[in-house]
């Protein structure tokens, strides 16, 4: 929900507050972000991507048993090498912003070390791990993907951002967008308990820098 109080803050800073269409990068099998995002803006519409079947079906099934087929659907990414692309073949219409929590670990390895060095697991063990936490080249990969594809989109996404679960690939996401020139960007913190993530958000056609946070 801290995320999407930082996207309703971006997009009043720009004064975007009629026609909002949110893009959640990877929406999971729980959609959560869609349905948060239309449940608190009911004047907002949502479209989920996800790249797993198993998750498209029970995405589209919590849609449905929440009643809000009129402001979200999740887009089938299976077999897509690009993120935003088939989002674009059906409907090339400008769109408001997109977010992204992606997956953290690179390995089903470096997901065990991980909670276990944080003591957020004992033992941990993990069967089947999902696309979800697990990606060829971790989180920053991932967003690094979306920050090249956004180079290429421009302003069909007006502002684009993404939640970063380590600190260390916040700094380097930040040297990276500044290597490719890109100096209209803003940052947050999202804190909750002891868990702190880190936001960061940027744009082709909106003034950014000037945001407060």
């Amino acid at each position: 929900l801290n995320y999407i109080h930082f996207i309703e803050d971006l997009l009043m800073h720009c004064q975007l507050l009629e026609n909002i269409v949110g893009i959640d990068i990877g929406s999971g099998a729980s959609c959560i972000y869609c349905l948060l995002a239309v449940r608190t803006n009911t004047n907002w519409k949502m479209i989920g991507l996800e790249n797993e079947k198993k998750n498209v079906e029970a995405a589209r099934e919590n849609i449905a048993r929440n009643q809000l087929e009129n402001q979200a659907v999740v887009i089938d990414q299976e077999g897509s090498s690009m993120i935003f692309e088939r989002l674009f073949e059906t409907d090339a219409t400008t769109k408001s912003f997109c977010l992204c929590n992606p997956p953290f670990y690179s390995s089903e390895h470096e997901m065990v070390e991980t909670e276990n060095r944080t003591g957020k697991r004992k033992k941990l063990q993990v069967e089947q791990p999902s696309k979800e936490t697990i990606v060829e080249g971790g989180e920053f990969a991932f967003v690094t993907k979306i920050l090249n594809e956004s180079i290429d989109l421009k302003d069909k996404i007006q502002i684009y951002s993404i939640m970063l679960g380590c600190k260390r690939n916040y700094e380097k996401f930040l040297i990276l967008l500044k290597e490719r020139g890109i100096d209209n960007f803003t940052t947050t913190k999202f804190i909750q308990g002891k868990v702190q993530r880190w936001g960061v958000a940027w744009s082709f056609c909106k003034d950014l820098k000037t945001f407060k946070d």
